[in-house]
């Protein structure tokens, strides 16, 4: 799928924000086993798909960041992409 993605951004020339390429190098420069903090490996579940609260926060801080490297935003609006967030932050339902 991400083979077909950047062909059709390149084809319809519009601005792509590879997450499957950025997301990798996260998962790849942290390890395996750290990325447990990231998944949902909890309660007896290992879930190398769905996030755990640190996860939707790392993802969204990559989307972020290309969003403003791109310059599809204006960097004045992309804040605090250091800032400690608690999991208590988000809520799921």
């Amino acid at each position: 799928y991400a083979d077909a993605m950047k062909q059709v951004a390149a084809e319809k020339r519009t601005p792509l924000i590879d997450l499957t390429s950025l997301s990798t190098a996260l998962w790849d420069r942290i390890g395996p086993e750290a990325t447990k903090q990231y998944f949902l490996w909890a309660a007896g579940k290992e879930d190398n798909t769905h996030f755990q609260a640190k996860g939707a926060i790392a993802v969204a801080r990559l989307v972020a960041t290309a969003l403003r490297d791109q310059k599809l935003v204006p960097a004045s609006q992309v804040r605090q992409l250091t800032t400690t967030i608690p999991d208590s932050a988000l809520t799921w339902k």
